[in-house]
Formats: C-alpha cells, structure tokens, sequence
C-alpha cells in the first residue's frame, strides 16, 4: 500500500494491515518507496482531515504482551477532524497513546473486548489511556461547553442466531453547546463489543468504560439522556453485573431529563435503588415500551420521587393500570394519543 504524504483523507475498511506499510517521497532522482511500520508511514501524512480505520487485520505487535515498540515520537495530525479507529482493546489504545489530534476532532471509537480483563490488563496503562480523553476535552470544558445529548445503546443481540452474539454498548455525545475558543468536537462514539460467553467479565469492562464517560462533559442541567435497549437483561444475576453498564449514566448528577426507549424501561428498576441515581430527575419519557408488568416500578417511582412527571410515547401494555395511574397521580403521567392500553 503506497502513502502519498500530501494526503487529506484515509480511509481503510477491511484491509490487511498486519505487516508493512509504504509511503511515497519524493526525491531529485524519482519515487523511492520505503517500507515502514504503521507508525511510521501515518507520521508521513501530517495533512491528514479524515482518519479511518475499520474492521482491519492491525499489525500483531499492537496486541503482543510484550513485543510493541512505541514510536519514538507520537503521531501528530494538526488537522485532523474526523478520527475513527475500531480494533481490540489493546490496538486502539496503543494507537491512541501514541497519538495527539485537536481537541475538536471528533471521535468514533469500537472497543472489542476480546479477554477477561480491561483495566486491569497488564500492558495498558489506564493512567494514561484516561490522559488521552482529560486532554481532548479539559479545555472546551474548563470553558463551559458540554454535550446537550447523551445516547447509549444497549445490544444483548439476541436477535442474532449465534450461539455466542455479539454485545454492543454504544455511547454517543453529540450536540455540543460551544462556549469559548477550544470548541468540543461535533460528536464522540464510543462503543464497546464482547461475545455472551465473555458476560462474566461484563464488571471489568464496565469500569473501563465508565472510566473514559467521566471524562466527558454531559452532565448538566440543560443535558439530557436517552437510552434505548435492544433484549432484555437479568439485572440481578447472582454472577453477571448487566446493571453495571448504567452506572454511569446513572452517576450523572444534574441532568434532568431521561428518555428510555424498548427494553430500556428496565432501567425504571434500577433508578427505585437509590433516589441517588439521576438525583435531579424530573422528566421520565418512555417510548416505545410494553409497559405491562412494570406498573408497581412506575408507581413507586412517582412516589419516591414528588418532582417527577412521566410521559408516555407510542407504549403499549397498560391496561386497566391507566385509569387508576390517572386518578392516583393525576397530572404527573402523561400519555400521547399513539400509546395503546391493549398488550
């Protein structure tokens, strides 16, 4: 593969990158191609706007225990806007700690949790991992910027055939309000991935992940949060903390609105452990629900939390709990016309 140095935008889906890169420099006698490593010949292209690199065979020593050799100086692309690196989690995190882009480059980062440990693996260095974020993001937020929206998708893939899917959480930040000269990137994805037969580390990537959200400004008053799950989760497994993946969403200390979507009414559940979760909670809309089943949680809810109204949007699965959530509670639930009493 041959690396033109005056390059703006590179964008590789589905390459075989394991062994040597090329890049192009020009000389007074012609074209010599030399052959690098990946670090090497992304040092050649500091005009890059657009970095993508999807679903590629990464070079093996991003993965080794013990044969990655850092470059000597980190990559430095002044330009770069848009960055997206999907790879296991010892390959992005090696790229990124061998990286510097400008606080307002956007982020779209897929971790593949691929072994049982995370922050504890012995070859990343979370310190400094958690720097990557602190840098790209202090500035805007030392100023007063935040994301007004915050998305998590919660993936059991069940709707996959395999006998071992593929989990997916994705968190999203985007509609950044600017305020200052260092201005947040437009958006940051983050995902992370496992199979269900690596369920019973779900705790170590959880802390992982919390570690990189804390980072990241989206709690405030003026933020809020929607949340949609896909399949549902026993949040009480006596061996698998699903819970955990919330915890962060939950910590968040002054927004005011949530929005759950699916199967993400379960999370009514873990918002009755403490009147700590999402503390200054005062609009609850639910989407697209089967509310039957979850009436008692919606009930003590309204009674846990005096400041709390809820709204319904196209919810099926009420039945007769309308009419006494109404007389009960009078204006503090709300339905829309499209939510359905019939299961």
């Amino acid at each position: 593969m041959f690396l033109v140095p005056s390059l703006t935008s590179l964008i590789l889906l589905s390459c075989d990158l394991q062994y040597h890169w090329s890049t192009i420099e020009d000389e007074e006698d012609g074209v010599e191609a030399g052959t690098e490593t990946i670090f090497d010949a992304l040092y050649h292209l500091p005009l890059l706007q657009v970095l993508v690199i999807d679903d590629c065979r990464l070079p093996v020593d991003l993965d080794s225990d013990d044969e990655f050799t850092p470059p000597k100086k980190p990559l430095a692309f002044p330009h770069l806007r848009k960055l997206t690196l999907h790879g296991n989690v010892r390959m992005v995190t090696r790229l990124l700690d061998n990286m510097v882009v400008p606080p307002s480059t956007s982020l779209n980062l897929w971790y593949y949790h691929v072994r049982d440990v995370a922050v504890h693996d012995p070859v990343i260095d979370m310190a400094k991992a958690v720097s990557f974020f602190t840098r790209h993001f202090n500035a805007a937020a030392a100023n007063g910027a935040f994301y007004s929206h915050t998305d998590m998708m919660y993936d059991s893939g069940a709707d996959s055939r395999s006998d071992d899917p593929l989990r997916r959480v994705t968190f999203e930040y985007r509609d950044p309000k600017q305020t200052g000269a260092t201005p947040l990137p437009e958006q940051t994805t983050i995902k992370h991935l496992w199979t269900k037969e690596l369920d019973i580390f779900i705790h170590e990537y959880c802390d992982f992940a919390e570690s990189f959200h804390k980072t990241i400004p989206c709690d405030t008053e003026s933020a809020s949060i929607h949340t949609s799950q896909l399949g549902t989760f026993h949040f009480h497994h006596p061996f698998i903390a699903y819970a955990n993946w919330y915890d962060g969403i939950l910590k968040m200390s002054q927004v005011k609105s949530l929005r759950l979507t699916n199967n993400a009414i379960d999370v009514c559940a873990l918002l009755l452990r403490s009147t700590q979760q999402i503390p200054t909670l005062n609009s609850l809309e639910l989407e697209d629900c089967h509310l039957d089943g979850h009436e008692q949680e919606i009930d003590e809810l309204l009674q846990q939390r005096p400041a709390l109204n809820i709204y319904t949007t196209d919810c099926t699965g009420v039945e007769g709990a309308r009419l006494r959530f109404e007389v009960k509670f009078k204006d503090r639930i709300h339905w829309d016309r499209s939510s359905s009493t019939q299961a």
